[in-house]
This record gives structure tokens, sequence and C-alpha cells, in this order.
């Protein structure tokens, strides 16, 4: 079904989500049941994902590089991102991949859903997140082609961990 339509409301929760949005802007707001209001097609259906992920349920999301910095809804989106889930991993598409510059943001929905999976909020988390950056890869995958494990497993030390603590 179309997850930007107002028919997206109604689709189950799931444990697993891979989505992909179309670039651009409709003419009027997506749909009128997500929290951030918003005619960006890739901000609608990021708003989708993180909405019906289940608990403990795992997703990929594929966005155009501008919502990783810019301000406005996607800026409130990935403090929800941090504040409710687990974005664990960072995959930077080759340039020549699609239109726009695009990366793939792999994250977990918190197991207790309700409380965020933080419990009281007082314990000290450490939060660590892989980059991987296809678009280094990319000359290099010319001349020898890339197998899927790099991509879909996605191995522990092929990446740049980045470890942050947080309160």
């Amino acid at each position: 079904g179309n997850a930007m339509g107002e028919g997206g409301a109604a689709m189950p929760q799931a444990q697993v989500l891979i989505c992909h949005a179309p670039n651009g802007t409709a003419s009027g707001t997506l749909r009128t049941d997500l929290p951030l209001p918003t005619r960006s097609k890739p901000l609608a259906l990021w708003q989708h994902a993180m909405l019906k992920l289940a608990a403990g349920g795992r997703a990929a999301v594929v966005l155009p590089d501008e919502l990783l910095r810019s301000g406005g809804v996607a800026a409130e989106l990935r403090r929800r991102l941090l504040d409710q889930g687990r974005l664990h991993t960072l995959l930077r598409l080759p340039l020549t991949f699609l239109e726009t510059p695009s990366s793939v943001l792999f994250f977990d929905a918190a197991a207790d859903a309700a409380s965020g999976g933080e419990g009281d909020g007082t314990a000290r988390v450490e939060r660590a997140l892989w980059v991987f950056d296809m678009r280094q890869m990319q000359a290099a995958a010319k001349a020898s082609p890339v197998s899927s494990a790099p991509v879909f497993g996605l191995l522990p030390g092929r990446g740049t961990k980045l470890t942050q603590g947080s309160e």
C-alpha cells in the first residue's frame, strides 16, 4: 500500500521495515496522523517508519543526506530517533546510486516502547554508531565488485565506530 497516503495510518506495526521515499514534496500535508506535519515525502516516510516499527523491531530508511543536517522537522525527528530508538548504523551510499546524495539509517525500536527502553533515565547509556562510507569504496568497487556480505551483514570492524556516552 501507499504508506504516505491516508491508508498508511491503518497499516499494522511491523518487526522489520525497509523504506525508501521518492524525493520531493506533496501539494499538501501527506498524512494527518503524523506527529510533525510535513509536505516532504522523505520526512513523512521517516515518521511512518518510526510510528509503525513494533517494540524491538528493526528498520532501514533511505534518506537524502540534506535531512541528516537540516533543521525543523528533520532535526526533531533526529532527536526523537535518538530518544526513542537506537540508531546503530549509517550507510553512506555512493553518489551515483540515487538521484541525490543519500544514506541509509539502520535503527531499532526500544524494546519497551512505553519507556523508550531507558528505565528511569538515570543509568548511563553508551551509544555506538557504525558509519560505513560506500562513497570511499566506489572506485574500488568498479575494479573488484563488492559482494553482498559487507552491505547486508554490516560486519563489525569494516566501518568506523563512533561511541558517545549519554546521560
